[in-house]
């Protein structure tokens, strides 16, 4: 798969996904965000998919597993995505969806984009999101937020940095 506006080979979401949360996924390989890397494993969540921004940073040169701190993360998605098999391809340009996830230690956060029945001109299109805990169980699904919960995320956010950077 080609993720669209990234210019580098990518893997599929799913098969990646599914690497990250074999065995409980007690050292992940994906880019730390905000200090994470420093944080105990038991201070981090992981996010998985076609992320663009997390928090306001681009995110999007650096792969489609990240690590992050537990807490609330504005996540905003690709606006280009592509996928293909020996058949076909789909591409798809659509708005950026944007998620408000309070996240909590060790759980997994996925948004996934697939491409499915390809008919001629025509394909279909999907996006799932949610969380898994540590067990791999989903515990929710994940819905694009309306503006008022990205608001107030950023506003924790904000303050959880804050609090961070205090001796």
């Amino acid at each position: 798969m080609q993720r669209a506006g990234s210019g580098e080979r990518g893997v599929w979401v799913g098969s990646v996904f599914a690497i990250a949360v074999a065995g409980g996924c007690a050292s992940p390989a994906g880019y730390a965000l905000q200090g994470a890397a420093r944080d105990a494993r038991a201070s981090r969540a992981l996010l998985q998919g076609p992320i663009a921004f997390v928090d306001g940073e681009d995110v999007s040169e650096h792969g489609d597993l990240f690590v992050l701190p537990v807490g609330c993360h504005v996540v905003t998605t690709v606006s280009k995505w592509a996928d293909a098999d020996d058949q076909a391809g789909v591409w798809v340009q659509l708005k950026p969806l944007t998620y408000a996830i309070s996240m909590v230690p060790n759980h997994r956060y996925f948004v996934r984009f697939s491409g499915g029945s390809r008919n001629g001109l025509t394909a279909d299109f999907s996006v799932d999101a949610g969380e898994l805990d540590q067990n791999a169980k989903q515990v929710r699904k994940l819905e694009p937020s309306p503006s008022e919960e990205v608001a107030i995320c950023r506003s924790e956010h904000a303050s959880a940095l804050s609090r961070a950077a205090l001796p």
